[in-house]
């Protein structure tokens, strides 16, 4: 699961709502989910600088894509990125860390070494 948040470059208090609307994932959320952030309508003249943008997605960390749906431009990177994110997001909360050094014992056996006890990670 993912979640986008799109705003209009046109308006000003779109991109002012970000903020609430992102503070009103996390406070109903009970985990963390990939979050991008999509300023949409950039084939029109925008009212929110580059510099404005760049700063708050500094501040959140979260990942930046300006679109136009009417244009055809950045859609579909924007699904294609959360894609890749969602994926990435399971594997590393489902997966195990795996460290090249570290030979697990079976439990079972109290860790005793024999034929069928080790797990090589």
């Amino acid at each position: 699961m993912g979640i986008i948040i799109m705003f209009d470059l046109n308006n000003r208090q779109s991109f002012h709502n970000v903020q609430s609307w992102i503070e009103n994932i996390n406070g109903n959320m009970r985990k963390s989910v990939p979050i991008i952030l999509v300023g949409n309508k950039s084939d029109l003249p925008k009212q929110i600088s580059d510099s404005e943008v760049n700063d708050f997605t500094k501040e959140v960390d979260m990942q930046y894509f300006e679109t136009s749906a009417k244009s055809n431009i950045n859609v579909n990177e924007v699904f294609l990125s959360m894609t890749r994110a969602c994926v990435e997001h399971y594997v590393s909360n489902r997966l195990p860390q795996i460290d090249p050094n570290v030979v697990r014992l079976d439990e079972k056996n109290g860790g005793a070494l024999n034929k069928n006890c080790c797990v090589i990670m």
